[in-house]
């Protein structure tokens, strides 16, 4: 069951207590499950961008499902382990978000530059400059100062994640 299986990534990182009724942990949800897959842990959650940038439609009806099911008791005690074969990329991906988890504007910015990058026809040519305009004239952004897109840019790369 697919909301077992994310319930047992959730876990993994330290996530499971997430409050699908508040919105920035609807938010964390996203963007850490996007950014997960990005490490090659593919939980078969497809994105496309969105006001707040990559989201789910489906990540975010299992997380509706996976909420009620830890209501109703319906999820083992111990989730589903996580493989073996991902361990590494699991680990990886908690060192890269070590200093975000509570921190949904900052999430939203590095998910939001990545799929840009990497994904999005827009902004064309794909700089540094051109990426942080179309996120600055985008209306429904949260103001980001020049040290946040800095370092979104620094840790992306230097995770391997963008290559600008």
């Amino acid at each position: 069951m697919r909301e077992k299986e994310l319930y047992s990534y959730l876990k993994a990182i330290g996530a499971d207590n997430l409050d699908i009724k508040d919105f920035n942990d609807r938010l964390k949800l996203q963007k850490y499950i996007y950014l997960l897959q990005e490490f090659r842990v593919d939980l078969g959650f497809r994105f496309r961008y969105y006001i707040r940038g990559p989201y789910s439609p489906d990540l975010a009806d299992a997380g509706y499902r996976l909420d009620y099911m830890k209501k109703e008791g319906l999820l083992d005690s111990e989730p589903v382990k996580v493989m073996v074969d991902n361990g590494d990329r699991v680990e990886e991906f908690k060192r890269f978000i070590c200093g975000y988890r509570d921190n949904p504007k900052m999430l939203e910015l590095l998910a939001t530059i990545h799929f840009l990058s990497n994904y999005s026809y827009n902004p064309q040519p794909k700089t540094q400059k051109d990426i942080k305009k179309f996120i600055q004239d985008s209306e429904t952004k949260p103001n980001f100062t020049d040290d946040e897109y800095r370092e979104a840019f620094i840790k992306l790369r230097k995770s391997g994640l963008v290559v600008l």
